[in-house]
């Protein structure tokens, strides 16, 4: 078992017992970068085998155990206090006062846990990780003697984030001086084994685009050289008069003039130019006849109003007494059964007779 100590102060008792609780073994700072990215079943850094299992630790050091598979919930195991057994032979007094401020333990400085080392300071030449920061700290790149950081493969940057201070570069061009931790923001601490200083990745030297030109002025079309006359037409002299909120009961009719009959009438009536003996009236409709008794078939077969067919010329040769018809043997030979109403003008009465109608 590998843990981070500047990430928990204990580890999972479940994770002990699987590994037969032998003692978990600690890890650098950069060691436990290059552990956070291993999926399990892959091979682990330190040669000895493939990831079986992680732990996930909250705020308060409870973790979840994830093999792959299933999570299962642990915690880390009960810190034991160990009580010195009593002098045999006290002294009656202390021997040394004791101070009134005790002496503070000196911090080493590290890199905190939510940063990640990404550049780095091998003799005179800084390398870093182009996946990791856009921009170098600045303070570093005063340490050195290039005025271009060298740019590292994944590769390279996961060997170089487990090497200590004074340690041989993989370069070959020196020892470790410093490195660098950045936080999310680019915000860095570099840290040379002995101190600690916060600096900032170099402003970024983007020249300022030129302006744009002007807008071009669109000068106004001067006025339409033939303007119309007269916009519009001139009003009605008089309008159409308002309408009345609610008409009149009923309208105003003009009173029919009737005109005297004359004194002395023609000697004979004016005669009537329909052939009510033919089909179809010349072309006229049965309605528009001038011939007295054709109102008269009308009132008991309206399709002769309509069409005037066979049938009504027929009707109209046997039962009109004025009727002179030419052909009229022809026209009643498909109707010989066809009796005439004793009274032309008499409006028929419909059988069977309408509810209603008959009496009770």
């Amino acid at each position: 078992v590998y843990y981070c100590p500047s990430y928990i102060t204990g580890v999972c008792s479940s994770q002990m017992e699987l590994a037969g609780d032998a003692s978990p073994v600690e890890l650098t700072i950069q060691e436990c970068a290059f552990f956070q990215g291993i999926e399990v079943g892959e091979a682990c850094p330190k040669g000895d085998g493939d990831l079986v299992n992680y732990v996930c630790y909250d705020i308060d050091g409870v973790g979840t155990m994830v093999d792959g598979e299933t999570c299962l919930e642990c915690l880390p195991p009960p810190e034991v206090m160990e009580t010195p057994p009593p002098s045999p032979t006290p002294s009656e007094t202390p021997t040394v006062s004791p101070s009134q401020l005790p002496t503070p333990k000196p911090t080493p400085c590290v890199c905190e846990p939510d940063t990640l080392t990404a550049s780095w300071l091998c003799g005179s030449t800084v390398y870093y990780c182009p996946s990791y920061i856009t921009g170098v700290c600045s303070s570093q790149m005063e340490f050195g003697d290039a005025a271009s950081p060298v740019e590292l493969t994944a590769e390279d940057c996961i060997v170089f984030q487990q090497l200590e201070i004074g340690e041989s570069c993989p370069t070959g061009n020196g020892e470790l001086v410093n490195y660098v931790c950045y936080d999310i923001d680019g915000v860095g601490t570099m840290v040379d084994g002995e101190t600690c200083l916060e600096c900032y990745p170099p402003p970024t030297s983007s020249p300022t685009e030129e302006p744009t030109a002007g807008p071009t002025v669109s000068p106004t079309k001067g006025p339409t050289p033939s303007p119309t006359k007269a916009p519009t037409e001139p009003p009605t002299k008089a309008p159409t008069p308002a309408p009345t909120d609610a008409p009149s009961s009923s309208p105003t009719l003009p009173q029919a003039i009737t005109s005297p009959p004359t004194a002395s009438p023609s000697s004979s009536p004016t005669e009537c130019p329909d052939t009510p003996c033919n089909v179809d009236l010349n072309g006229s409709p049965g309605e528009e006849s001038c011939d007295s008794c054709v109102p008269l078939i009308i009132i008991r077969d309206s399709y002769c109003g309509t069409t005037w067919d066979k049938w009504c010329a027929a009707f109209y040769a046997k039962c009109c007494a004025h009727a002179d018809c030419p052909n009229k043997d022809e026209l009643i030979s498909d109707v010989d059964e066809f009796v005439c109403p004793t009274d032309l003008a008499q409006v028929p009465t419909p059988y069977p007779q309408p509810i209603g109608s008959q009496d009770s």
